[in-house]
């Protein structure tokens, strides 16, 4: 999948769940999503003392490309978990949701669809209320495929969205690369539009380096101009100062889906 384009190197995953009814079961998850190399954040091992957990926990939201719900019979009545997935609905970030045998349908936390809802049966927990070994095979099969559909219909709706805005500003477009597009207009003017699916890093900025240079020498586009484009409300104070400062050296805007203009 990876060598498809179809996820990113390096997964990102939220787990949301209620610790006083489900820590032994997201240890576990965690654990295991680690081991298959998920970057995962699960709040009683990352988030350190003192810190504002709520700024914290947006912030963690807006970096990662998938939600993952344990449903217990009290996940629906945390305002925490209530948060979390109403932040993923609201900014398009899929979300999956694995429930215990003992959730009633009355228990279940509302607006989520059941082709994304994994219900699990007594013979999947052991004795020591854990998941068996079994199961937490096919779960992380199970996640791993949901989290490879998720990035490619993200990808495809901001991918989507950005050259529909581009084309509302008079452009022509072409994707040239899983995440980039290049635009131009008839007066000679172009961009190259660098789509991340998360909060933007270090990474993309010297990814879009490479590409305006490549195109640069490669083609006619001598006003050319280039961007980093993103969708996430929350990025902390310390992270935006890197990418401002990024962004002045390099030369390349910051933009937000709905601001991508040449």
């Amino acid at each position: 999948m990876e060598f498809l384009g179809l996820v990113e190197k390096e997964r990102r995953l939220f787990i949301s769940y209620r610790q006083s009814d489900s820590r032994v079961i997201s240890d576990q998850l965690h654990t295991s999503l680690v081991q298959s190399r998920f970057n995962v954040f699960l709040d009683r091992f990352s988030v350190a003392p003192g810190v504002d957990f709520r700024e914290r926990i947006d912030d963690e939201l807006s970096d990662k490309a998938f939600l993952l719900l344990l449903e217990t019979r009290q996940a629906g009545a945390s305002p925490w978990v209530h948060h979390e997935i109403a932040y993923a609905l609201a900014n398009h970030i899929p979300v999956f949701v694995l429930t215990l045998p003992d959730v009633s349908s009355s228990q279940q936390v509302k607006n989520i669809d059941e082709a994304f809802r994994f219900g699990l049966s007594d013979k999947d927990i052991s004795t020591d209320g854990k998941l068996t070994a079994k199961t937490i095979s096919e779960i992380v099969e199970r996640i791993e495929i949901e989290h490879a559909r998720a990035i490619y219909r993200r990808r495809e709706q901001i991918l989507g969205s950005v050259t529909e805005n581009l084309r509302l500003d008079g452009c022509s477009c072409s994707q040239i690369s899983d995440w980039s597009i290049v635009a131009s207009k008839s007066n000679g003017h172009a961009g190259i539009f660098l789509i991340t699916p998360r909060r933007p890093e270090p990474l993309d900025f010297y990814i879009l380096s490479n590409q305006y240079q490549c195109l640069r020498s490669s083609s006619d586009l001598q006003n050319l101009k280039s961007s980093v484009v993103h969708n996430t409300e929350t990025v902390d104070s310390e992270r935006s100062r890197v990418i401002d400062w990024l962004s002045c050296i390099s030369g390349s805007e910051i933009n937000t889906i709905a601001s991508c203009s040449v």
